[in-house]
């Protein structure tokens, strides 16, 4: 399974003046790197009470995912983004309804699920910091964050990595957030009054788990044979736990070729659902439960 991992941001505000369209070609978007699974957000605010019409990356149009965040005295702060992005040197641009002078600012992602973010939320305050959380569904999914505040340049507080920090930031969880469940982003400092939303962004491929009365089992890396089961689908390869090299068997124990494995606190049943053709000396299991 791949990782998300960081890849670039801004290296400045993108200002524009007031019109109804604005494009974009500096401050890191003329080298744009290239990803294989990526994704790129961007944080708008605007310079009224309206989100753009559009927002475009190299051309593409970016989907709107937060909207009509409205940080005590400015305007509104919105969040986009695209899957695979444009990559090189790269236009973004903007419209709006009636003549707006927004700044945006952006982060781009490399190892993530070519989905739309998994979770989203945002908040605003008069205070001088602002965290909001969000309730992730994927294991190792990360956050990504953008904040507006009423003053000056923030800081990153609890769980957070600045990728830029301004008046408008933006900075994400630089770590999958395992178990799934509630994390939040936390900027700081910037000022008396905050608008932010933060995304979930779920890794690249799939999460391998063996589900036990007990909790669950991550599996992660790849190597021998294992087939299909509910909750761990192994089509794209097969695993290795550290210290197993050949085949699973299934017995009173998990029994391989060169003796046993033994999990270490985990004192129940495994329980394998669906398998097919593979099992003990080969028994084919359809659509039953079984127990080891």
């Amino acid at each position: 399974m791949a990782n998300v991992s960081f890849v670039q941001a801004t290296t400045a505000e993108n200002s524009g003046g007031s019109s109804t369209s604005h494009s974009f070609t500096g401050n890191g978007l003329g080298s744009v790197t290239a990803t294989t699974k990526g994704i790129a957000i961007v944080w708008v605010e605007s310079g009224s009470s309206n989100d753009p019409l559009t927002v475009t990356w190299g051309g593409s149009s970016m989907t709107k995912i937060l909207g009509g965040i409205a940080t005590p005295g400015r305007g509104f702060s919105s969040m986009w983004y695209i899957l695979n992005p444009a990559s090189g040197a790269v236009t973004l641009a903007d419209t709006y309804a009636s003549a707006d002078s927004p700044v945006l600012i952006w982060s781009l992602y490399d190892g993530v699920k070519q989905v739309a973010p998994e979770a989203s939320n945002s908040g605003t305050n008069s205070s001088t910091s602002i965290q909001v959380s969000v309730t992730t569904i994927t294991a190792n999914a990360w956050l990504v964050g953008g904040s507006t505040n009423n003053f000056g340049t923030a800081s990153a507080g609890t769980n957070t990595t600045g990728r830029f920090l301004s008046v408008r930031s933006i900075g994400d969880s630089n770590a999958g957030q395992s178990p799934a469940g509630s994390y939040s982003l936390q900027f700081t400092g910037g000022g008396s009054a905050w608008g932010m939303g933060v995304i979930a962004i779920a890794p690249d491929g799939i999460v391998y788990s063996l589900a036990l009365n007990v909790g669950t089992f991550v599996l992660t890396g790849i190597a021998t044979l294992f087939r299909r089961v509910i909750n761990m689908v192994a089509s794209v390869g097969t695993f290795t736990l550290t210290g197993i090299a050949t085949a699973f068997r299934i017995g009173k124990g998990i029994i391989i070729d060169t003796g046993s494995f033994i999990l270490t606190g985990i004192a129940t049943a495994f329980r394998f659902t669906g398998w097919t053709n593979q099992g003990k000396n080969n028994t084919t299991w359809t659509n039953e439960d079984k127990s080891v």
